[in-house]
């Protein structure tokens, strides 16, 4: 009988994702797909279901701070890829980042990730991301926030200096707190993002 596609073995281009297997093992295939001059989405969204089972906690778990051992490992080999690649491929690793960023200490690396990605939409949710984190108290916007967020808007014009992104640059200056400064959207801010203040 013919093999379907789903009982291939992993690895081939028709193969499944195990549901489990090593950390790096999966990583590999993802790097493997992303690379792919024709890469297959269903494989990248397969393979990063299989990592999130191994290293983020079950909903019924805590969702505090996620401190799997693998975490700096998977960070290291999934940051580089929104900015290699655009379109569906690479959309299950931009939800998978997006959700570690508010599980984990440090979530500035996951942004700055997608904030070099070339794709419009990625980096619009980058900005999102800063003023959802921000809220939450994951993650401090400072002028040193705002300086590397301007510089990235400001390269060839691209798609942070379009009319959608200009509502969330206001949002992303609004989260600012300059420390030693009252609570409040300091002036100065404004200044410091390349923008005027409403």
């Amino acid at each position: 009988s013919e093999r379907s596609p789903a009982s291939g073995p992993p690895g081939t281009a028709t193969g499944p994702v195990p549901a489990t297997g090593t950390v790096a093992g999966v990583l590999d295939l993802i790097e493997s797909e992303i690379r792919s001059y024709l890469p297959r989405p269903d494989r990248v969204a397969a393979a990063c279901d299989a990592l999130r089972g191994q290293i983020v906690p079950s909903c019924d778990g805590p969702a505090d701070r996620l401190a799997a051992p693998e975490i700096p490992a998977v960070l290291e080999r999934l940051l580089p890829l929104p900015a290699r690649r655009v379109g569906e491929a690479i959309e299950p690793v931009i939800g998978l980042l997006t959700e570690l960023a508010g599980r984990i200490g440090d979530p500035w690396p996951i942004v700055s990730a997608l904030l070099a990605s070339p794709a419009a939409a990625v980096q619009l949710r980058a900005l999102d991301l800063i003023v959802s984190l921000a809220a939450g108290g994951r993650l401090a916007v400072t002028p040193d926030t705002l300086a590397i967020v301007a510089a990235r808007a400001g390269e060839d014009q691209g798609p942070l200096m379009s009319g959608p992104a200009l509502d969330r640059l206001a949002s992303v200056v609004a989260a600012c707190r300059v420390p030693g400064a009252p609570p409040g959207p300091d002036p100065a801010v404004y200044l410091l993002a390349g923008l005027q203040p409403c």
